[in-house]
């Protein structure tokens, strides 16, 4: 503690550029995690949409929407107050008027509260941290099962729900397997919490991937075995395709719990999950176990509880903003529903938000936790900033940004031109003859660069904004969570544009959420007196200096998108050879438009970057 006490100036002065390069290390890192974890379970979920219907899909979107639900509002509010529970929670080490502390049994757990003897003495710190540690250990795992019972609370009143109003078409089957599903996954939320308490990232890691891996074979193996019998059936609940989903759900959640059991049983694990060396050998289950807890109070009071109060008022605060959260985040399936769309329209923009977002989580989501973490390390005290900090910060995300409009050229001027030709590919031609999922996926790669850009802005605010400013931003949120809604009833209803409108409502909403953010960064730059240029300061916040390429550039890029607009619509893509020479067509342009492009971009983006690379390779943390 000492140690880490006296190195803490120390860690707060490093050199910016120490640490931008440890960040784009982390996330050339995260970069290679996302891209690996995601590979395997995009081809097994390709297979499964491949081999299922629309509708099916459709279903299946509309039954995880309420298992989402479920889980959601059951668990999120204790997952934040968790994030929110810190060591400084347990009984201070250096603080004499503490009137008691725990005493720690030989299995880890909170036994007796002994009263202490030194009167203003401070105890040994040990002895109190590894009683206090384990208390909040304790609180935490007795708080784990409360989300069981708010789930079990929130399916009987859906199933109540249900029966009272018409089923719009859900499969019993599948609906009560999804519950199902949604309970059994609620019971590992003990065995989530003891991970994230002790810091277990790696096993948690470890476990949730397999389980993605076995709830895709499962869907796989199930949807493939349906389709090649007339009628099936599992414990008597006869299996279509939506059946299919829920099972896999099931099993995924199965092996949530079983994953978890037999990776914590281990002796290497066991160790990291206790605070002594007598509790090493207590047993999963004794750590498990919810345990009344006495503790004595300021004034002196003894109280017994098993749910912490404070722990409680905690979770109760992020209702309110978890709500917030689950609707901004799965606003667009909520809306599909609340509409009354057919399932085929909600088949259809699951599998093109699927497939657009993928991008966005293996590159763009290591990129902004990594420029958060920047911006955060160096600019979160701005009276206090350096110069060469504010220079290097500004310079990073003008770099990022530019990145992101060149990797978006690609998007607007080429890929809009090859969704039908990907949908053949990956899901066949008869859904590539879907006129909604063609046009769909066509206005999400316009979406895509809008995403990325939103990303970096919000990242960093997030990272260098103070409370008020979150708070405007949660305000604004709602804002445009409304523009949202009125745009994608306008576009799919008036214009009557199906999936592709509420993706179009999505963009208006990101260019909403991206003027907030720019406004703040320019009122950050522009309020600092540290610049001996300030016009050099004001030409690298112009948007205009930020786009990339020229002349050359955009005239590439508009005769390509011609040309590969007007190559399917002379020979198609139902064959493999239009296929072939679609694709062939397109690189080729895209080559000649990337040599136009270096050529623009040598110094002021392509040049960046390979600094930063440079000074990622050889950079040192001092």
């Amino acid at each position: 503690m000492t140690a880490t006490a006296n190195n803490a100036p120390a860690m707060a002065t490093k050199d910016s550029g120490g640490a931008l390069s440890s960040s784009i290390k982390g996330a050339g890192y995260l970069f290679l995690l996302q891209l690996s974890s995601r590979a395997a379970t995009f081809l097994l979920n390709n297979l499964v949409q491949r081999v299922s219907s629309i509708q099916t899909v459709g279903i299946a979107s509309d039954l995880e929407l309420l298992s989402g639900t479920v889980l959601f509002l059951s668990r999120e509010n204790l997952r934040m107050a968790l994030l929110r529970t810190t060591e400084a929670d347990s009984p201070n080490v250096s603080d004499p008027s503490t009137k008691g502390e725990v005493d720690v049994s030989a299995n880890g757990l909170v036994g007796n509260l002994r009263k202490r003897k030194t009167g203003n003495a401070v105890p040994k710190p040990s002895e109190e941290y590894m009683g206090g540690n384990a208390m909040q250990q304790q609180k935490l795992i007795n708080l784990s099962y409360l989300p069981i019972l708010v789930g079990v609370f929130l399916v009987a009143a859906f199933l109540c729900y249900h029966y009272t109003v018409p089923t719009h078409g859900r499969p019993m089957g599948a609906l009560w397997v999804y519950l199902l599903a949604a309970i059994v996954e609620l019971g590992s939320e003990p065995l989530y919490i003891l991970c994230q308490s002790r810091f277990l990232y790696d096993v948690r890691a470890k476990v949730e991937g397999t389980a993605l891996l076995v709830r895709c074979v499962t869907t796989f193996a199930l949807t493939m075995t349906i389709t090649s019998l007339k009628s099936a059936s599992i414990f008597g609940l006869k299996m279509g395709g939506a059946e299919a989903y829920a099972w896999g759900q099931l099993a995924y959640a199965a092996f949530l719990i079983l994953g978890y059991v037999r990776a914590l049983k281990r002796q290497s694990v066991m160790s990291r999950l206790s605070y002594s060396t007598e509790s090493s050998s207590a047993s999963l289950s004794h750590l498990l176990r919810p345990c009344k807890i006495r503790e004595i109070t300021g004034h002196g009071k003894t109280e017994s509880f098993y749910l912490d109060p404070y722990l409680l008022s905690v979770a109760g605060s992020f209702t309110a903003q978890s709500a917030l959260k689950y609707i901004l985040t799965e606003g667009d399936r909520i809306l599909l529903m609340w509409m009354g769309r057919n399932n085929d329209e909600k088949g259809a923009y699951k599998m093109v938000s699927d497939l657009g977002s993928l991008i966005a989580r293996i590159v763009f989501q290591p990129l902004e936790e990594t420029a958060r973490a920047f911006f955060s390390r160096t600019l979160s005290n701005p009276t206090g900033v350096r110069k060469e900090s504010l220079a290097t910060s500004l310079d990073l995300l003008s770099t990022l940004i530019r990145f992101h409009l060149c990797l978006g050229t690609y998007f607007v001027f080429f890929a809009t031109n090859y969704s039908g030709t990907l949908i053949s590919i990956l899901y066949g031609n008869t859904k590539a003859s879907t006129p909604d999922i063609v046009l769909a996926l066509s206005i999400y790669c316009l979406y895509v660069p809008v995403m990325g850009i939103n990303g970096i802005t919000e990242a960093f605010l997030q990272g260098v904004g103070d409370s008020h400013t979150i708070k405007k931003q949660s305000y604004w949120l709602v804002v445009c969570s409304a523009v949202f809604a009125l745009v994608a009833y306008v576009t799919m209803n008036l214009f009557t544009m199906g999936p592709g409108g509420l993706v179009v409502a999505n963009i208006a909403n990101m260019i909403m959420r991206i003027y907030f953010c720019w406004h703040f960064i320019r009122e950050f730059y522009l309020q600092s007196r540290k610049w001996e240029q300030p016009s050099d300061m004001k030409r690298s916040l112009s948007v205009k200096e930020m786009i990339p390429g020229d002349g050359k550039v955009y005239a590439t890029l508009v005769v390509s998108w011609i040309v590969t607009y007007i190559f399917p619509l002379l020979y198609g893509w139902d064959t493999w050879k239009s296929k072939i020479l679609h694709i062939l067509l397109g690189g080729a342009c895209a080559f000649v438009t990337s040599a136009l492009m270096y050529a623009s971009e040598r110094q002021k983006l392509f040049g960046k970057l390979r600094e930063y690379y440079r000074k990622a390779k050889s950079g040192k943390e001092y």
